[in-house]
Parts: C-alpha cells; sequence; structure tokens
C-alpha cells in the first residue's frame, strides 16, 4: 500500500466507510510499505491533534489504528478484544466530529490481541485512557462512531454546546477586532493629525 500524507484527509461524518468493517490488513500484500504507512497514520494523526486515527477515517479500507501521545506509540493491525473489566464513564473527542465532547462508558481494562507492523502478535491488557483510545478505534473499525455510542437527545445537545461556543468565539474574535481597529484608527488619526 503506497500512500502519501497528503492523501490522509478525514472523510465526510456519515460517508459510507465510516460504517463499513475494514478488511482484515494482508501482510503479505503490503510487506515493504507497512512501517511507512503506519509512521504516516501517526503524523497525520499528531498534526490533526487526535490520540487515535483508524484508517476508515481516512477512506483507507483495512483494519489498523494508531494511537499515542507525543512520540509514545502503538500501531494496531487486525485487533481483538478478548476479554474486559470494570467501567467508567468520561468525555471523549473524535476527529470525525471536531470539537463535539459525550460522555461514554467504556471498560476500565481491557485484554487485547492484535499484530504491531511488524506482524508479530501482541497479547495485553491495557489500562484508563490508553485502553480507552483502543476502544474508541476498535469500534471505528466496527463501523461504529461515537455518535452511535449516545441518545439522539445527547448527541443534540453537544451539537448545541459547540453551536453555544462557536457563537461565543465569534463575537468574542469580531468584540477584538472592533478594538484593535479602534486603536489603530485613533493611532492613525494622531500621526496624520486627523481627528
Amino acid at each position: 500500500m503506497l500512500i502519501r500524507k497528503s492523501q490522509l484527509e478525514l472523510v465526510a461524518p456519515g460517508s459510507d466507510i465510516l460504517y463499513k468493517i475494514p478488511s482484515k490488513y494482508d501482510f503479505s500484500l503490503h510487506e515493504d510499505t507497512t512501517e511507512l504507512f503506519a509512521n504516516l497514520m501517526f503524523e497525520r494523526m499528531r498534526e490533526l491533534g487526535g490520540m487515535g486515527l483508524a484508517a476508515n477515517q481516512v477512506g483507507i479500507n483495512t483494519q489498523f489504528f494508531t494511537m499515542g501521545v507525543d512520540i509514545l506509540r502503538m500501531d494496531i493491525f487486525n485487533p481483538k478484544i478478548l476479554d474486559v473489566e470494570g467501567e467508567a464513564i468520561t468525555e471523549e473527542g473524535c476527529l470525525t466530529y471536531p470539537g463535539i465532547f459525550l460522555q461514554l462508558k467504556r471498560p476500565l481494562t481491557i485484554h487485547v490481541e492484535f499484530s504491531n507492523v511488524k506482524n508479530e502478535t501482541i497479547n495485553t491488557r491495557l489500562t484508563g485512557l490508553t485502553a480507552r483510545i483502543f476502544l474508541h478505534e476498535y469500534d471505528h473499525l466496527n463501523g461504529i462512531t461515537f455518535k452511535e455510542k449516545v441518545s439522539v437527545l445527547k448527541w443534540s445537545l453537544a451539537n448545541k454546546k459547540l453551536k453555544n461556543v462557536r457563537e461565543k468565539l465569534k463575537k468574542e474574535i469580531r468584540q477584538k477586532y472592533i478594538v484593535d481597529t479602534y486603536k489603530e484608527m485613533a493611532n492613525a488619526s494622531i500621526d496624520t493629525g486627523g481627528v
């Protein structure tokens, strides 16, 4: 799979690829490009300001996601969840729906199996935020966005909250623009001997 980072654009919310289960990643078809693909996906995820990015979020039909913070990262191919324990409700965001945050209930600890970039099978337990990110991206690979994890009412309220934040931000920017313009005009009047 030869791909350029510039091709890794987020698909629009509601795109069909987000709701289909991607094909299993076939290492035998991509032996020499798997690591490059994973690196490009991780770089793109960081540019977008995320902590996880699934291949289908950028229009690629394969069972892969990358996750991490700063230089710490995990590249996940063909994941499986073997067991879950506990639960917690925490706020989540999603690159597919920028600016929307939802309170979601998820397991605290998960036992997972996946292939790494070298096609080695990894069997491990993940907890806390690491488990939450894994589960969020795993949902993407199962055709589920976090929009489907909440009621229509909660989704509507989250969108309304985002709209209110945007309106408040617009007002603040407009007010700052007016104040800055007034100051500039006042300085210009002084400099040119105007009123």
